[in-house]
């Protein structure tokens, strides 16, 4: 994160344009230390220091990155099971990171957090997502994926500047209405789920780039999919479509769509308006005569310079 100048010690700070070792001019990131560094003693990580987590701006922690054991770069000994309430003292941080430990459930001081522009979580054993994520409202990205959430809380919507949204790997059979009022999103993955629909409300979100629906229990494309011109990458690998609906070629922004591992038998005409394609999987299909098809969709130049797979 830009401006930080050096990890944080429980005995020393850094911070902006001073020398590293500089002696910080509050007590403030000292009391943030402590704060850390109980939240590694209630985990029985006492041997883990705090500078490997913490990283700090100015007099404060903006930073934690508590990465467990479970398919993690640069883990921590042993997976996190806990986080205490006082984490709601690390009122700077700005980005939050404790996937891939065995967090069941996330402490309502967390969420009292409400500087924090990324939050992970993903990878731990979440049943449930807090209704009071709402008051996280500057966060820009949220990973909440592979656990074991069924329910999206209605309050989700509140996270205006939300623009990076991860659910992926979950339980989910259905999305609240309230995702729609996510404005600024650009990106949501709520692949590896059981969804068979979406809400109508998706159509709202103006600058959507990439959707992933892949492994889900789709049978078409949903109609609220096909209104989002603005999609440059779709993902609709390994579902259950058997037709696709014409109006698939209107999503002209399209660079990469996957279809692959579906029941699909043909390709509609109009998959060859998709001039800016140029990542398009359909292996795993029984469409027969598959390289004439393509020929015949996209032309022989256009379909040299598309990666068909």
């Amino acid at each position: 994160m830009a401006g930080i100048s050096c990890f944080l010690t429980p005995l020393q700070v850094c911070w902006a344009g001073e020398p590293k070792g500089a002696l910080a001019p509050a007590t403030t990131a000292l009391q943030d230390s402590v704060i850390v560094r109980r939240i590694l003693d209630a985990n029985g990580l006492s041997e883990v220091p705090v500078e490997q987590v913490a990283k700090a701006r100015g007099d404060r922690i903006v930073e934690l990155e508590l990465r467990g054991k479970k398919i993690s770069p640069r883990p921590l000994p042993r997976s996190l099971t806990t986080i205490p309430e006082e984490i709601g003292q690390l009122t700077a941080l700005e980005k939050l990171e404790i996937r891939s430990n065995e967090i069941k459930q996330l402490p309502d001081a967390l969420f009292t957090l409400t500087k924090v522009i990324e939050l992970d979580v993903s990878n731990n054993g979440l049943e449930a997502l807090s209704p009071k994520i709402r008051q996280l409202v500057n966060l820009r990205k949220l990973r909440v994926g592979m656990n074991k959430l069924m329910i999206v809380p209605e309050s989700i919507g509140s996270l205006a500047a939300l623009e990076d949204l991860d659910l992926s790997s979950n339980d989910i059979e259905e999305l609240p209405a309230s995702v729609g009022d996510l404005l600024n999103l650009r990106r949501l993955d709520l692949g590896e789920n059981v969804l068979s629909n979406l809400p109508a409300s998706l159509e709202k979100i103006p600058r959507l780039a990439t959707l992933s629906l892949k492994r889900n229990r789709f049978r078409e494309i949903p109609p609220v999919v096909l209104a989002l011109k603005s999609l440059q990458f779709l993902y609709l690998s390994e579902n259950l479509l058997t037709t696709l609906d014409p109006k698939v070629g209107g999503l002209v922004r399209l660079e990469s769509l996957t279809l692959d591992k579906n029941q699909l038998t043909t390709l509609p005409p109009s998959i060859g308006g998709l001039t800016r394609l140029r990542f398009f999987r359909i292996e795993g299909n029984p469409i027969e005569n598959r390289s004439n098809l393509l020929e015949e969709l996209f032309g022989p130049e256009e379909r040299r310079q598309i990666d068909v797979r």
